[in-house]
């Protein structure tokens, strides 16, 4: 097999139809880190990338951006394990913290915050996939072919259900700034990303 195909998704046309990775949602609710000026330059890749997107999405209807409701998840997950966080000491385990106090999550504000991510989603005009939306999802071609991914392409199971997601909507195109993408060694997708990743 070929390498994937890729993008500098600051600067290429975009696609008909793209589905997108939560290492590129994130940059919609976490300020850019001031301590890592690479860093800083891939969140002002994904800004750009985002924007870019919204112009396609709003202003001409070029591009339609998908997300499934698993990258959703993961992002909220991120989201408020990050909240919670900030009210810990350095080094405190958020998640057995969490168990012992579950009002954290409000002292977090963590409602809003997520509330907040769909609506700067919403924004933009991602659309969100949900399950039954997705042909096969159900089925054993779905898990194998994941599966497949995972063993083939060395992926993590959220970025092998994103891909496996991609191929059951015969999309060929995705949005990414995880490094684990830039492994792909299929000819039948197409990695948006930034050019310094």
């Amino acid at each position: 097999m070929s390498p994937a195909t890729r993008f500098d998704f600051t600067l290429a046309q975009l696609p008909d139809f793209i589905v997108l990775d939560s290492s590129v949602l994130l940059h919609l609710v976490f300020a850019a880190p001031a301590h890592d000026s690479r860093e800083k330059r891939l969140f002002d890749d994904a800004k750009t990338f985002l924007r870019r997107l919204k112009t396609a999405i709003d202003e001409d209807s070029s591009c339609t951006a998908l997300i499934p409701l698993q990258v959703v998840t993961e992002c909220f997950h991120r989201i408020t394990i990050t909240a919670i966080s900030r009210l810990l000491p350095i080094g405190a385990n958020v998640l057995v913290e969490q168990k012992k106090q579950p009002k954290l999550l409000i002292a977090a504000d963590v409602p809003t915050k997520l509330s907040n991510f769909i609506r700067r989603i919403d924004a933009i005009g991602i659309e969100i996939i949900q399950p039954n939306e997705i042909p096969d999802l159900a089925s054993s071609s779905f898990e194998e072919q994941m599966q497949e991914y995972m063993r083939d392409l060395f992926l993590m199971s959220a970025d092998a259900h994103i891909l496996t997601v991609a191929k059951c909507l015969e999309i060929e195109n995705i949005a990414s700034l995880d490094r684990d993408f830039l492994r792909i060694v299929n000819s039948d997708f197409k990695i948006y990303t930034s050019a310094r990743l």
